[in-house]
């Protein structure tokens, strides 16, 4: 009887030998197959933990940069963006607002109460997750350009149209600058002509231009006008390439830019120049300075003068 089925099963097995085969590698490919796609699901999921363990749950950030800040440095950055982003979307706007730089708070939030109403109310009426893209360095400023989105798991919607995008600037002191803003420095340099001393006393740097803050004195006899308007190259900056940037006088109005006889006054003027760390301004130039303002617009008196301020 055991002759009998040993010789059997021989023969069955020497029948189907082919496709017990068969069987056998479709069973290992599968077997090959589900550890390597189980394989590859643990290390996307390592990946994702990793992920959620260096962010919280409300800050997500990215770091998409070819700018080169070291790692000690970018964590310090990272932990301040968090703080500022933590307070205004848990509504301590006082802490926020204490996050500020004099500068930005002088610029455009003088009180907590306008930081409150214009920025706090205006881009934190909804949970915000964000991320940055650091874009200039140079000693103690680092600039990010600022992406706030609307937080996804709060909403339950895709946030992308209230997307809002800002440049933000930590400086040495690890206070924060808003809206392009980058810094402020003294200048205290100065220029002479014919009575006319225009003294640079400050400069601020923002993404897309950059402002300075003259006084103006006028210690002749006759009413004077910083620039004609004419022209919109006559008064201008200057970098070490000798490469010009007008400024936008133009759009200033003429009682802005008129200084009496024997006083002060003091003047802002934009001028069209992006920041850049390596593109350093060296000369500010005031090439259509009316002397004589009254006999300019009675068309008897045309004389010019030319101030330039090497800074």
């Amino acid at each position: 009887m055991f002759k009998f089925k040993t010789s059997r099963i021989g023969r069955l097995l020497n029948t189907n030998i082919g496709r017990i085969v068969f069987v056998i590698i479709v069973f290992l490919f599968i077997f090959l197959i589900t550890q390597v796609i189980n394989k590859l699901m643990e290390e996307t999921s390592k990946e994702s933990n990793d992920r959620v363990n260096l962010i919280s749950t409300q800050e997500q950030v990215a770091y998409e940069t070819d700018t080169v800040i070291d790692n000690e440095t970018a964590v310090v950055n990272k932990n301040i963006i968090d703080s500022f982003v933590e307070y205004c979307n848990n509504g301590q706007t006082e802490l926020a607002y204490n996050l500020l730089t004099d500068e930005c708070k002088q610029e455009f939030y003088p009180t907590l109460e306008s930081f409150t109403q214009y920025y706090y109310n205006k881009y934190f009426n909804t949970l915000r997750n964000y991320e940055i893209q650091a874009v200039s360095t140079e000693t103690g400023i680092y600039t990010y350009q600022l992406y706030l989105k609307e937080d996804i798991m709060s909403t339950g919607v895709s946030g992308d149209e209230t997307e809002i995008t800002d440049y933000i600037t930590i400086v040495e002191d690890n206070k924060l600058n808003l809206h392009s803003l980058i810094n402020k420095e003294e200048i205290n340099k100065n220029g002479e002509s014919n009575g006319i001393k225009i003294t640079v006393i400050s400069k601020k740097a923002l993404m897309d231009y950059e402002e300075y803050e003259f006084l103006v004195e006028n210690n002749s006899e006759n009413i004077i006008k910083l620039d004609s308007k004419e022209s919109t190259k006559s008064t201008y900056i200057q970098n070490t390439n000798e490469i010009n940037y007008t400024s936008f006088i133009d759009e200033m109005f003429d009682e802005d830019l008129i200084i009496e006889p024997f006083s002060t006054k003091n003047v802002t003027i934009k001028f069209n120049k992006m920041y850049n760390v390596e593109n350093i301004t060296s000369k500010i130039i005031f090439s259509d300075i009316v002397q004589d303002y009254e006999g300019y617009i009675n068309r008897v008196n045309f004389n010019k003068l030319n101030i330039q301020i090497e800074l």
